[in-house]
């Protein structure tokens, strides 16, 4: 049997769910189109330490191994680090190992397209988490920013893990 909307509380609820899932969708597209950015700021605080692209490159591959990100594997260039910042394109291991990395630089202020990359990795690492866990994520000095809204359009957008 075909359901059709028979007020106009039926054609308003139908257009809050169109618009709620291309609000999620267009979420996830800028999310991770936004991935880089996160690298580009590694890179930068990197810089501001002293480091060059080779040695964040290396302690990123050493992070993402020691939390699971990736297996064992050969540390990468800083040339292949700057080349996905340039390219816009890093892998997830990549990101996520930097949130983590990012996550110990008090100095480190995330824009808008760098939370909305951070949310998503934070809801896809933690799937089962529910929105007040996923904002306990979040550093201390990172608390003042509004992670909710983010944090809420991340846990729609997020990849559902396939039940075995």
């Amino acid at each position: 049997m075909t359901w059709y909307p028979t007020s106009y509380f039926d054609v308003l609820y139908l257009l809050g769910v169109l618009i709620l899932d291309s609000s999620v969708s267009e979420f996830r597209k800028r999310a991770l189109a936004q991935r880089y950015a996160l690298l580009r700021s590694l890179s930068f605080f990197g810089r501001q330490s002293g480091q060059g692209p080779a040695a964040v490159a290396y302690e990123l591959t050493q992070i993402a191994k020691q939390c699971g990100f990736v297996g064992d594997r050969k540390p990468v260039s800083g040339a292949v680090l700057d080349g996905w910042i340039r390219e816009k394109n890093p892998p997830a291991w990549a990101v996520k190992a930097a949130v983590v990395m990012l996550f110990e630089v008090p100095e480190f202020s995330p824009s808008e397209d760098e939370m909305a990359a951070i949310g998503l990795v934070l809801a896809e690492l933690f799937p089962d988490d529910s929105l007040a866990d996923l904002t306990g994520q979040v550093p201390e000095f990172l608390s003042h920013l509004d992670w909710g809204p983010v944090l809420e359009l991340a846990c729609s957008a997020r990849k559902r893990r396939v039940a075995d």
